[in-house]
């Protein structure tokens, strides 16, 4: 019996298979790009017999076919020629056609001597986007196909003119779709919208860019980082936004999706230090998830961290908000956004230092400084919600330094707030949550806590302080060892309603039915799970009229929210459910 390597050698096997690799040959030739022509196949860069030499990008990528490799060696710079035709508005220097990979010797641009792919600036001299756009400017990079650029940093392009507003001409460094740019880093770029990289195309034709960096991008409308319809995975977006010298510029400082339908998707990617004097430094109309991090995004209006985004696994931090108007400067973290299982913490802004409005579930906020109202959390519309957030050790300067609403019955459920604290002298404001105020009683706006349990928060100074809740309607909640700044007991403030819920101040049943003023005897050791012993077991409300409530499958540690007496469903008071010692997950 014959073995396998003896029957690929008989004749006519050995012909079929030589058939077939001239076959395959003619189909993957590689091409190979240096100034000199002295870059080929050699396992060193050597020249081989048979290779094929370019001295220009382009010209490579003119006589490639389908599925090709060009080649370019490291250190190459492509800084003359470019295509006459403009593509997507505007002429370029490499423009991708055919779906194709360019690649570089090395494989990497963030590092090593990657060569690079320059565009032109109007102005050569330019010290601002308004001289850097405009007639005689050059993006660097075209790609209109599902083609794969590898390893090289992408710079110095301009693509638009301040007189138009286009947002299908765009991308300073990198316009197209379908295409996939990985391992590069797009820099000093200027456009209108995108200033680094741009995609005009539908959701369905996304541009992809995959372990990039993109970088001091400028757009004089949106995503001074990346625009469009685009999809970004492991990348880090950074130092992107704001020309001081350009007072046109308004685009959001990091990426921004085409619109609220077509969103940019951020993937484990870093958005750093980005600036914008519009809203959303960090992300506007952007998925994100997969561990990103959104960390020192500054924003002149609102949205420091992200503006109008779905956020899911991604830590938001220390970014900010700089506009200081009483009525302004909302959402140091996050303005108007669905945020799920986030840590959010040091943010700043003058309403709602971590969070203002949106929706906010399962997220850990901390840290976070309101200048005026709300240090963590404040909600401006009933369609707003909190749902099983840890809201500890906030900051407002007035009122709310865990939360605030600023509108009736915007509601949180399931939350824990601790630890936080309310700095100014205000006799109708509190430091763990609070409503709005106005003279006319009519008018005030209350906050609707649902299953929450609000403890140890504090005032810092004032002796008509409220340390625990003010303006709020209270269901299942508990609210306890609150202190103002004498040191006394500061719980449930002007509260408008009372349904099975517990502090020292609910002590009239009448109107506040199934209110309880005694110790909630939590587990000692903690400060917000209930004992076994605890009164508060079983005695909470349940709520058939009310979705989010019947939705509430856990309580804040994980554990099953609902439990049974008799066959009967119960719930307990405040955001945790009594269970087992060993099931409990105490706060550190």
């Amino acid at each position: 019996m014959m073995n396998l390597r003896e029957i690929a050698l008989t004749s006519p096997f050995a012909a079929i298979l030589v058939s077939f690799g001239l076959i395959l040959g003619a189909f993957a030739t590689d091409r190979y790009v240096s100034a000199e022509k002295d870059y080929g196949s050699g396992p060193n860069g050597e020249v081989k017999d048979g290779d094929l030499l370019y001295d220009t990008i382009q010209s490579a990528i003119t006589a490639a076919k389908t599925g090709e490799t060009v080649w370019v060696k490291d250190g190459f710079v492509c800084e003359t020629g470019g295509t006459s035709t403009k593509k997507n508005g505007f002429v370029c220097r490499v423009v991708i056609d055919k779906a194709i990979t360019l690649r570089s010797q090395s494989g990497e641009g963030r590092s090593g001597n990657p060569p690079i792919i320059k565009g032109d600036w109007a102005n050569p001299d330019a010290t601002c986007m308004d001289e850097a756009v405009g007639s005689g400017a050059r993006r660097p990079l075209y790609v209109s196909v599902a083609a794969t650029v590898l390893g090289f940093v992408i710079e110095r392009g301009a693509a638009h003119t301040l007189n138009s507003d286009y947002s299908d001409y765009g991308g300073g460094g990198i316009s197209g779709k379908l295409g996939t740019i990985e391992k590069c880093v797009i820099r000093n770029c200027y456009s209108g919208y995108g200033g680094g990289v741009h995609s005009p195309a539908s959701s369905t034709e996304r541009l992809t860019l995959v372990d990039c960096v993109i970088s001091n991008n400028v757009a004089q409308y949106r995503g001074d980082g990346a625009w469009g319809a685009l999809t970004l995975k492991n990348c880090l977006v950074s130092g992107n936004g704001y020309d001081p010298n350009t007072a046109k510029k308004k685009g959001s400082g990091g990426v921004s999706g085409k619109s609220d339908t077509v969103r940019i998707l951020v993937e484990g990617c870093v958005i750093s230090n980005n600036t914008t004097v519009g809203s959303g430094g960090g992300a506007t109309w952007a998925n994100i998830s997969k561990g990103s991090c959104i960390v020192g995004n500054t924003a002149s209006t609102s949205g420091g961290g992200a503006n109008s985004s779905t956020l899911n696994d991604t830590e938001v931090c220390l970014n900010k908000v700089t506009n200081t108007h009483a009525s302004g400067g909302a959402g140091g973290g996050l303005l108007s956004c669905v945020a799920t299982n986030c840590v959010i913490s040091g943010n700043t802004a003058q309403i709602g230092g971590g969070v203002s409005g949106g929706t906010t579930v399962n997220c850990y906020l901390a840290n976070n400084r309101g200048r005026g109202h709300g240090g963590g959390v404040c909600l401006t519309s009933t369609a707003n919600l909190c749902i099983g957030c840890t809201v500890v050790s906030n900051t407002a300067v007035q009122w709310g330094g865990g939360l605030y609403v600023s509108v009736d019955k915007a509601a949180f459920y399931n939350c824990l707030v601790a630890w936080n604290v309310q700095d100014a002298n205000s006799g109708i404001g509190a430091s763990g949550v609070c409503g709005e105020w106005t003279s006319a009683a009519s008018t005030r706006k209350y906050a609707r806590l649902v299953n929450c349990t609000v403890v140890s928060n504090w005032f810092n100074s004032g002796t008509n302080s409220r340390a625990g809740t003010s303006q709020c309607d209270l269901v299942n909640t508990i609210v306890w060892g609150n202190l103002n700044a004498n040191g006394r007991a500061s719980n449930a403030d002007a509260t408008r309603s009372a349904v099975n819920s517990c502090a020292p101040e609910l002590s009239d049943t009448t109107k506040y039915p199934g209110c309880i003023t005694s110790d909630p005897k939590f587990r000692r050791g903690c400060v917000y799970q209930i004992g076994p012993r605890s009164p508060r077991r079983a005695t909470g409300a349940i709520l058939t009229d009310d979705a989010v409530f019947s939705s509430m499958q856990k309580d804040i540690d994980g554990n099953p929210r609902f439990g049974e007496k008799d066959g009967v469903t119960t719930i307990d008071m405040g955001c945790c459910q009594y269970a087992p010692f060993g099931l409990m997950m105490l706060v550190k």
